[in-house]
């Protein structure tokens, strides 16, 4: 895995930990690692570097946990309020820890592959 990944995937592995267990908050593709580094984050440069479409077979982080985490999110959002998504419950909890471990199990599988 080259560096740039490695590090990409590491932050953004953080970031999930964070919005898990510190209250951290989720921009969507502006504050991941990710995405940022797939063209400022848009979607139809994700394969040029994020391995995620290529592992769900679809753009985007579409087929993940993600998009059930944003999905219920942004369904308890107020009308016309924008910002942050972060833990407003213990589904959005569940919601997230989710997309953490789908990161996690991801990232281990990359670095076993390459190893082989």
């Amino acid at each position: 895995m080259e560096p740039k990944l490695k590090t990409a995937f590491e932050r953004s592995i953080l970031k999930w930990h964070e919005i898990v267990y510190n209250e951290g908050k989720d921009r969507g593709s502006t504050n991941c690692s990710l995405c940022i580094n797939s063209s400022k984050g848009f979607e139809t440069s994700c394969r040029s570097f994020c391995p995620i479409p290529d592992y769900v077979g679809v753009t985007g982080c579409h087929n993940t946990p993600y998009m059930d985490w944003i999905d219920y999110v942004d369904s308890k959002r107020l009308p016309n309020i924008y910002g942050d998504f972060c833990i407003i419950d213990g589904r959005s909890q569940k919601l997230a820890y989710r997309e953490l471990v789908f990161l996690e199990n991801l990232y281990a599988k990359l670095l076993l592959k390459e190893r082989k």
